[in-house]
């Protein structure tokens, strides 16, 4: 095993795990937006970054199969490839903000975390929770490949999260 062949095992489930969800988010009635994959430059490799793109009432909702998230006592990156999570209210045109400059080589960013959600906190936990994960953390595409419960579970949830959202 490579690691180029295991990157293309991991986009192959990610694929596989946004296309199950946006079957059961169009069964819901939800019109999915085009896009959602990112792309292999030479420059740089973003293939292994997948999200679902929903638009109600001109707001966009996303599914995000890739968490990212900026430590802000340490400043270190931390990536969950498959993490799934939902995300509202961005806007692509705003910076991200400056908290507090310490020195000429340390600066806090906010990143907007607080629009990142997780999905299982829309979830009934009778019929899905922690302890039903694969990894028991948080859920991933794993679980939409390998539960067919899960990715109507995760439609009705995202639609849960965007009528919340909008109140």
């Amino acid at each position: 095993m490579t690691v180029a062949n295991y990157m293309k095992e991991i986009i192959e489930l990610e694929k596989n795990a946004r296309k199950r969800i946006i079957n059961e988010l169009e069964k819901l009635k939800l019109t999915v937006k085009n896009g959602g994959i990112g792309r292999n430059t030479q420059s740089n490799d973003r293939s292994m970054y997948m999200w679902i793109s929903v638009e109600v009432d001109g707001n966009e909702f996303l599914i995000d199969l890739f968490y990212s998230e900026i430590d802000s006592k340490t400043g270190n990156c931390h990536c969950q490839i498959g993490r799934i999570e939902f995300v509202k209210g961005l806007n692509n045109n705003s910076p991200n903000e400056v908290l507090k400059i310490y020195d000429e080589k340390t600066t806090e960013i906010k990143f907007h975390s607080y629009k990142w959600c997780d999905p299982l906190d829309y979830i009934d936990e009778k019929d899905f929770s922690k302890d039903k994960c694969d990894n028991k953390k948080w859920l991933t595409v794993d679980d939409v490949n390998n539960n067919e419960k899960v990715p109507y579970l995760l439609a009705k949830a995202f639609v849960k999260f965007i009528k919340e959202s909008q109140c």
